[in-house]
């Protein structure tokens, strides 16, 4: 998946179609269009396609997307982020973290029954395994929604409109 800047707004724009999503972390050449999938064939086959790669590979594959957000002026001007501690097969979100823990507020999502509901980090110490064993913020829930100024949100793909394709658990 592509992302680029559109327009004088600057806003992220997916220029790639859910289909070709497989090749990872917006730095692989896109391929010619493929067949249309259902979701769960979707999912089945991005999984299959990022179990090529070993964890090192997919690490270093996220220093690409990652300095780009960081680049982004509407990053740079946030106040308050919302981000997500990383799985070990997503944009690697740790080192992110770390370095702008105590310069930005950053927010992360908690797995809260069939919610979610949003806590500030305040650094590894403070985590703890959540439901899906994803690394959660324990804290107070945060429900300033309004001065979130920026959402990083992962995904399995998202399509030339933006929307997207997630694990299948409906958040």
């Amino acid at each position: 998946v592509r992302a680029e800047t559109a327009g004088p707004s600057r806003r992220c724009r997916i220029t790639t179609d859910v289909s070709v999503a497989c090749y990872l972390f917006m730095d692989q050449p896109v391929p010619p269009r493929m067949p249309e999938l259902s979701k769960v064939a979707l999912r089945r086959f991005i999984n299959g396609q990022k179990h090529r790669f070993t964890p090192e590979e997919l690490l270093a594959a996220s220093a690409g997307p990652i300095a780009r957000l960081e680049a982004y002026p509407e990053f740079q001007s946030a106040r308050t982020v919302l981000l997500y501690h990383s799985l070990p097969d997503e944009v690697d979100t740790h080192a992110l973290l770390t370095r702008w823990q105590g310069r930005k507020r950053l927010l992360l999502p908690v797995v809260d029954g069939g919610d979610l509901r949003l806590v500030e980090y305040t650094g590894p110490a403070r985590l703890a395994a959540g439901v899906f064993g994803i690394a959660e913020p324990q804290g107070p829930t945060f429900t300033d929604y309004a001065s979130v100024d920026v959402a990083v949100v992962p995904g399995l793909a998202f399509d030339s409109q933006g929307r997207r394709l997630g694990r299948g658990r409906g958040y």
